[in-house]
């Protein structure tokens, strides 16, 4: 009885970390940000070349019709090119995945100032194909509707990247152990602090990166490397033996055969 006391109050606890992850990410209200940024945004936008920018003619007659500013339902490369933010507000609006968009992660988190126009505009393209077709496959759409839309997306962005902390946790726990190890057992011979290279005895050194997490070299040989993968729920253990599995065959580090 115990032991189920134990294992229900961690799992509560677990829960309630997550919930106040969620709740502070969610009260920065990044969609009404986003949104005043491209209402207050001074430039001319020209969405005279619907075709060049994949917005269909049934879609923009709704928002024409509903009196919607069209900055405010389709995207557009001079506003994503000078606000790359915002992307955010677009790719809530059409239910799209960061991944399945690619690359827009670092412009919503507004690490991003100069991205190529050709990746800009391909990005627009995308956002307003999907918006389309939302506005398209609805009776009576309205911009109510795309912000709902907005808020379910960014849940699931935040619940995406709740799971990738865990991940990054598991990922430092398992290098600091390692640290430990080796320093317990006199194997590092430098070792510079924050570093993510070190000399070891025997002539290996040891390398801490991505794809893989840690790689071990000598002599310019790949001796082994090592894919970490941390998570809550055990019963997803065995389906992360794959993206280990995956990442060690295509990485340029998978180990070489003499």
């Amino acid at each position: 009885m115990r032991l189920q006391m134990e294992a229900y109050m961690t799992a509560i606890d677990k829960s309630l970390l997550r919930s106040r992850f969620l709740s502070y990410r969610i009260r920065e209200r990044a969609d009404i940000r986003t949104r005043k940024i491209i209402e207050e945004f001074p430039g001319r936008l020209d969405y005279s070349d619907k075709t060049g920018l994949m917005i269909s003619e049934d879609a923009w007659e709704c928002v024409e019709k509903i009196k919607i500013a069209p900055r405010l339902v389709f995207a557009h490369p001079d506003l994503l090119s000078s606000r790359p933010q915002v992307s955010l507000y677009y790719r809530g609006l059409s239910l799209l995945s960061q991944k399945r968009v690619g690359g827009v992660a670092e412009w919503e988190w507004g690490k991003r100032k100069n991205v190529a126009p050709e990746k800009v505009l391909s990005v627009c393209r995308i956002y307003n194909v999907a918006i389309s077709s939302i506005i398209e496959g609805a009776t009576d759409w309205t911009l109510d509707d795309g912000y709902r839309n907005i808020v379910a997306t960014i849940g699931a962005t935040l619940d995406g990247s709740w799971r990738n902390r865990i991940g990054k946790d598991a990922e430092n726990m398992v290098r600091e152990l390692m640290i430990k190890w080796l320093r317990d057992k006199n194997l590092i011979v430098t070792e510079k602090k924050r570093a993510k290279v070190f000399e070891l005895s025997g002539g290996y050194t040891l390398v801490f990166g991505s794809e893989p997490d840690i790689l071990f070299e000598r002599d310019g040989e790949y001796k082994a490397v090592i894919e970490i993968k941390g998570g809550m729920d055990p019963a997803g253990a065995l389906e992360r033996q794959v993206p280990p599995k995956k990442a060690l065959t295509e990485s340029p580090y998978t180990v070489r055969r003499s």
